[in-house]
Parts: structure tokens; C-alpha cells; sequence
């Protein structure tokens, strides 16, 4: 193959791939988007944790009966 024809496949190349680059920083990344649902219950969740109405893992389990609070533990073993 001719030199000057390998050197404007290599130019090409090159230019695709800093294409590429420049592509794959700009992307954004699909999982962290929020539909407009969960937008709406992360907003209502944030506007609970202010007025200090959230309940922490600790206090929902406590608040357990024995029985169901083991059950949400093993459920997965069977």
C-alpha cells in the first residue's frame, strides 16, 4: 500500500479516536438520571429529612415485632 495513503488512514484514525474521546466525556451516564417520579419522591424525601419526619432502619426495627424482625433477616435463605 501506498505510504501516503497509510498515512491519511493513520490521520483518520487518529481523528476518530479523539473523536471517540471527547464523545465518551460527555455521555452521561443513564443510571444517574431521575425520571420525574423519582424526582418528585427524592424532593419529598429531602423536604422530610428537614422537618425531621424520616425514620432511621433502626428505630423501623425496633418498632418490629420479634417474629417479623427475624423474618425480613432469613427470608432470602430458603
Amino acid at each position: 500500500m501506498d505510504t501516503a495513503i497509510e498515512q491519511q488512514i493513520l490521520d483518520r484514525l487518529l481523528r476518530i479516536e479523539k473523536e471517540l474521546v471527547e464523545i465518551r466525556e460527555h455521555v452521561v451516564d443513564i443510571d444517574t438520571l431521575l425520571s420525574n417520579e423519582e424526582k418528585k419522591l427524592l424532593d419529598e424525601s429531602v423536604e422530610r429529612e428537614a422537618r425531621g419526619e424520616l425514620s432511621s432502619l433502626e428505630d423501623i426495627e425496633h418498632s418490629l415485632p420479634d417474629k417479623l424482625h427475624r423474618t425480613a433477616y432469613c427470608c432470602c435463605e430458603n
